[in-house]
C-alpha cells in the first residue's frame, strides 16, 4: 500500500516550490509614497522607473522607462483651469450650457457639466500643452518646483504605465468588464456628460477615472493610420503625424473602448469628451529643431484665442450613428460605410467623408471618428464615412473604384437618409483628400471629364491632399516601399494624379493646406489652386499659417469654418 503521508508530504513540497516560483517571477509592485499636492490643489503621485508591455496584440512592444515622474492622481478640474489660464473653454459657444439649467421643449440637454470638481473638457491638445507651461511658470514663481522641473502632458507610454499600476489585463482591476462601473464613467452608467472627478474606485496606483469619464490628450503625434506603438527606452512617439494621441475613452463610450490599451487620434478640437492630466518631471532633453513650434502667444498668455466661426454644436445624442452598411464586396469581404445624421436642423444634405491615411483605411468603432467631423455635423450635414478596400493588399486605383460605388450606393439609398442625391459633397485629408479630388474629377470609369459631363459631386472640399503621383511608377521611388498602396505603373500614377485632371466641369474645389506641412508642400496645392483658375473652376486656397500635415486647434478651427462655408455656398441648391 503507498505511503499516503509520504505522498502529501512530497505534494506539499512541489506546491511550496511552485509557490516560490511564481513570487520570484511576478512583477514586483512598487512602494508607492503618499501624493503630494501642488499650489493649485493638484494631487500627484510619484512613480519609479519600471518596465512594461505596452499595448495589445500584434501592437504590442517592450517599454522602458528610465526616470520616476509624477502624474496627477485626477484629470485636470474646471476649477484648476480657470485658476491657471483663467478661461472657461467649455461654456464658449455652441451647447455648453450648464446641466440642470431650463432648456427650452425639445431640446437636448448639455454634454457638459459645469462645477469646480468637473473634470476641464472642450480643451484642445495645444490649449493642454499651454495649461502645462503656464503651470510650470506659476509653481517656479511660487518656490514650488525646481527649474529643471517642469509640467507637461503624459507620453502614451507614461499613461500606460500609470493606468495598468503593474498589471497586464485588459483593465487595472482585471479582466472582467462587469465591474468598470466600480471604476470609471462610460456609457453605460454616466449621466450624458463627465462626471466628478475621482468619484469612482482608483486602480491600485491611486489614480481615479482611467478608465472612462473624459479622454485624455497624450504629447504624442499620431501619424494615421500607423498604429503601431514605439517601444525601448522612454518612447516619445513618432517625430511627427497628423493627429495627436488621445487615452482612456470617456463617458459617451462602451467599455470596450475604456481598456488599458485603449487609443486614439484626433484633431487638435474642443470636444466636450476631450480633457486631460499632468506629469510633472525633470525636463526632458529639447526636441531636434525640426521638431519644434512654438505654441501661440495668445494660448500662453493665457487669453482666449481669436476663433474662427463654427455652427453650433449640437449634442451628441441628436447624432444618429449607422454603422457598416454594406455598399459592395471585393474577394469575399464587405466594404461599408457609417452615416452620422444629425436629428434637428438637418439640411437633408450629405457628405461624403474619405476615411483614410497613406490609403489604408482601417476599421475602428465609429464614435471614435466624430472628431474628424463633428462641426460638419454640427451644420446639419449628415456624414458618410466612406471605407474602402485597404493597402497593402490593394492599390490606388482600386481604392478609386471602391468610393465610386460607394456613391452610387448613397444615391441610389439617398432617400433613407434623407438627403438629396443632387447635392452631395465630398470631404479628406491627405491621402483622403487625393480620393476625394479623384471621386469628383473622374467618371465612373476613372477618366477625366471631357466636354460638357459633369461630376455627381458638387462640391469638394480637402486638407493637405495628394495632388500629384508622377514619378511613383519608377521601381527605384522609395515611397514604393514605405506606402505599399503605390506600387502602381507611371500610367496609373498619371490618372491618379488631380493636377493632370482639371477640366472646366470639376466641382468647386476647397483647399486647405499649412505652410509647413513637412510631408506634402504648400506648392502642391499652390499648382492646383493656378491650374483651376486658368480653366475657370471656382476654387478657394485657405494657407493655414505655421500649419503641418494636421493643425493646431486654431488651424483646425479655421479649416472647418472654411469647409462648412464652401458647402453651405455650393450645395445650398440642387446643382444645374
Amino acid at each position: 500500500m503507498p505511503d499516503v503521508r509520504a505522498f502529501f508530504s512530497s505534494t506539499a513540497v512541489i506546491c511550496s516550490c511552485l509557490l516560490w516560483a511564481s513570487l520570484l517571477h511576478a512583477q514586483p509592485q512598487p512602494l508607492l509614497q503618499a501624493p503630494v499636492s501642488n499650489s493649485v490643489g493638484m494631487q500627484l503621485q510619484e512613480l519609479p522607473a519600471g518596465q512594461f508591455r505596452m499595448g495589445a496584440g500584434v501592437f504590442e512592444v517592450d517599454v522602458t522607462l528610465t526616470r520616476p515622474f509624477a502624474i496627477a492622481t485626477h484629470e485636470v478640474t474646471q476649477r484648476q483651469w480657470i485658476e491657471v489660464m483663467h478661461t472657461q473653454p467649455w461654456r464658449e459657444g455652441g451647447d455648453r450650457e450648464t446641466i440642470g439649467q431650463k432648456l427650452s421643449p425639445g431640446i437636448a440637454k448639455s454634454n457638459v457639466a459645469i462645477g469646480d470638481d468637473y473634470p476641464a473638457v472642450c480643451i484642445e491638445w495645444d490649449a493642454a500643452q499651454a495649461f502645462c507651461q503656464k503651470l510650470t511658470v506659476l509653481e517656479r514663481a511660487a518656490g514650488a518646483l525646481a527649474a529643471d522641473y517642469e509640467y507637461r502632458l503624459p507620453t502614451e507610454a507614461e499613461w500606460e504605465y500609470a493606468c495598468r499600476a503593474g498589471t497586464t489585463t485588459t483593465y487595472s482591476f482585471g479582466d472582467d468588464a462587469s465591474l468598470l462601473g466600480d471604476y470609471g464613467w462610460f456609457r453605460n452608467n454616466s449621466s450624458g456628460h463627465a462626471e466628478k472627478v475621482g468619484t469612482k474606485k482608483p486602480n491600485s496606483w491611486g489614480l481615479y477615472d482611467v478608465h472612462g469619464n473624459a479622454w485624455e490628450w497624450c504629447s504624442d503625434w499620431f501619424l494615421w493610420p500607423a498604429m503601431t506603438l514605439t517601444g525601448g527606452e522612454d518612447p516619445t512617439g513618432p517625430a511627427a503625424g497628423t493627429f495627436r494621441s488621445l487615452r482612456g475613452g470617456s463617458w459617451w463610450f462602451s467599455a470596450e473602448i475604456c481598456q488599458s490599451d485603449t487609443r486614439t487620434m484626433l484633431p487638435s478640437y474642443d470636444f466636450s469628451l476631450f480633457g486631460f492630466r499632468v506629469v510633472r518631471s525633470a525636463v526632458r532633453p529639447p526636441l531636434p529643431p525640426e521638431q519644434q513650434k512654438a505654441l501661440p502667444k495668445n494660448l500662453t498668455q493665457g487669453k482666449p484665442q481669436q476663433s474662427a466661426t463654427l455652427p453650433r454644436a449640437i449634442p451628441l445624442e441628436a447624432i444618429e450613428i449607422t454603422s457598416d452598411v454594406v455598399y459592395g464586396h471585393k474577394d469575399g469581404m464587405a466594404l461599408t460605410f457609417d452615416v452620422f445624421q444629425p436629428t434637428k436642423n438637418s439640411k437633408g444634405i450629405g457628405v461624403l467623408y474619405s476615411d483614410t491615411g497613406l490609403w489604408v483605411s482601417m476599421w475602428t468603432p465609429p464614435e471614435l471618428k466624430l472628431g474628424f467631423f463633428k462641426p460638419i455635423i454640427d451644420a446639419g450635414y449628415t456624414v458618410f464615412c466612406v471605407h474602402h478596400s485597404s493597402s497593402p493588399r490593394y492599390l490606388v486605383p482600386e481604392m478609386v473604384t471602391d468610393t465610386k460605388l460607394a456613391l452610387r450606393a448613397i444615391e441610389g439609398r439617398a432617400a433613407e437618409w434623407s438627403v438629396d442625391p443632387k447635392r452631395l459633397g465630398m470631404f479628406g485629408f491627405s491621402a483622403g483628400g487625393n480620393l476625394s479630388l479623384l471621386l469628383g474629377m473622374t467618371d465612373d470609369e476613372g477618366r477625366p471629364l471631357e466636354g460638357e459631363e459633369r461630376s455627381r459631386i458638387a462640391a469638394i472640399a480637402v486638407s493637405f491632399p495628394v495632388t500629384d503621383l508622377r514619378g511613383i511608377g519608377n521601381p527605384e521611388n522609395p515611397l514604393r516601399k514605405g506606402i505599399p498602396a503605390l506600387r502602381i505603373t507611371e500610367s496609373q500614377a498619371e490618372a491618379c494624379s488631380p493636377i493632370l485632371l482639371v477640366r472646366p466641369h470639376v466641382p468647386p474645389m476647397l483647399v486647405v493646406h499649412g505652410t509647413r506641412d513637412r510631408f506634402i508642400p504648400l506648392a502642391c496645392s499652390e499648382r492646383l489652386r493656378d491650374s483651376l483658375t486658368q480653366t475657370g473652376v471656382e476654387n478657394e486656397l485657405v494657407v493655414i499659417r505655421d500649419g503641418d500635415h494636421g493643425f493646431d486647434s486654431q488651424g483646425n478651427r479655421e479649416m472647418f469654418a472654411a469647409v462648412v462655408r464652401w458647402f453651405d455656398t455650393h450645395l445650398a441648391t440642387p446643382a444645374e
